[in-house]
């Protein structure tokens, strides 16, 4: 391991063993999670020294009277020419899953002429994790994650941003931008889930289906989550390694020890809590109990752009049906090759370039 990466992550280590954070949950304190936090270090070792990278833990309001932490990366500039970006990861991952296309934001000029920062949603990764409060209320779920992140941004100093959310963090960017869309100049959504509804007749079609896919779904109906599954005993980690090996591609640039590492660590050494966003939001099925399609278009931010992976489960002929529509903000929907829904790890440079064409306005209608 480079030497550059133990300078960067001593200081989280510190802060967690010193107890910078306070609250009336115990389980809100910054988590001691040092396989976590060792995990993430091998996987933000491809980001050059030269990036100035830093990870740092930002305390925030939470709850009556208390406090919670955001895990945070940044790379940082001197004399930012534009807004920062904001990147929120999906269900399951977490920041440092940003690692190749933070790496390639580091080669692009327009790109380190702002600061870019990736956080773990409180309850997840290497973030605080309070007791879930929400149960399986949407509303309750939404607002978990728009308060603190907002939080967050007040922390930060940001008074606005460029916000870019994937799957889930591509929902949770929407609610974020419903509630404070004077805090959002751009609004990138890589494949976003919960875009449209669930479809007529779903539940009787998967009546039909094999029994297993029928009991993972009832599983997912009452509650309950992969992290829970993969918590629940030592099969987990055999689990986890065969989508980590089948899932991704065998590139030089995909470490995928090191993905595996962080995926199962960050997955069962802290307590659960934001796990439960995924009952809470959507129905099985992965379709939202409040459909983005009938919130787009209501949004008072200047533009939308989704960004899609050529072969991504997500289907991105629903957000080019909501850009059609011609409702609210300008929208553009543009699709990366040579990747899935995990685009940013597919082809980080790609993901990158239509990143930066979205965020200055260099895409077009």
């Amino acid at each position: 391991m480079r030497a550059v990466q133990c300078r960067i992550n001593l200081r989280p280590v510190f802060l967690r063993v010193m107890g910078a954070s306070a609250s009336t949950d115990p389980r809100a304190a910054a988590p001691v999670l040092p396989l976590s936090q060792a995990a993430e270090a091998a996987l933000l070792n491809v980001v050059p020294p030269s990036a100035g990278l830093r990870v740092s833990d930002v305390d925030i309001p939470f709850g009556v009277d208390g406090r919670a932490s955001i895990h945070t990366l940044e790379l940082p500039t001197e004399g930012a020419q534009a807004p920062p970006l904001v990147l929120l990861p999906g269900y399951g991952t977490g920041a440092a899953l940003f690692n190749q296309l933070l790496r390639s934001f580091s080669d692009r000029p327009a790109m380190r002429s702002r600061r870019i920062l990736a956080t773990d949603p409180l309850g997840t990764g290497l973030s605080s994790r309070p007791s879930w409060t929400a149960d399986r209320d949407v509303d309750k779920a939404e607002e978990w994650f728009v308060s603190s992140l907002e939080s967050w941004r007040e922390k930060q100093g940001i008074d606005e941003m460029d916000l870019l959310g994937h799957s889930l963090g591509g929902y949770l960017a929407v609610c974020y931008a419903e509630q404070y869309p004077n805090r959002v100049r751009k609004l990138v959504l890589a494949s976003p889930v919960g875009v449209p509804p669930e479809p007529e007749g779903w539940k009787e079609k998967m009546a039909s289906r094999a029994w297993y896919l029928r009991w993972a779904l009832s599983l997912w109906e009452r509650g309950w989550t992969p992290h829970g599954f993969i918590r629940s005993g030592p099969w987990g980690h055999y689990f986890l390694s065969q989508y980590v090996t089948r899932r991704f591609p065998d590139n030089d640039h995909i470490d995928k020890p090191a993905m595996l590492a962080y995926l199962y660590s960050t997955w069962t050494e802290g307590a659960d809590s934001g796990e439960y966003a995924m009952p809470a939001i959507l129905k099985p099925g992965a379709w939202a109990k409040r459909p983005l399609c009938e919130r787009l278009g209501a949004l008072k931010v200047p533009s939308v752009d989704f960004i899609y992976g050529q072969t991504d489960w997500m289907d991105h002929r629903h957000a080019e049906k909501v850009a059609q529509a011609g409702l609210g903000p300008r929208m553009s929907v543009k699709l990366v090759q040579n990747a899935g829904h995990q685009l940013f790890v597919d082809n980080p440079g790609g993901t990158a370039e239509a990143i930066e064409e979205a965020v200055t306005a260099k895409s077009c209608l």
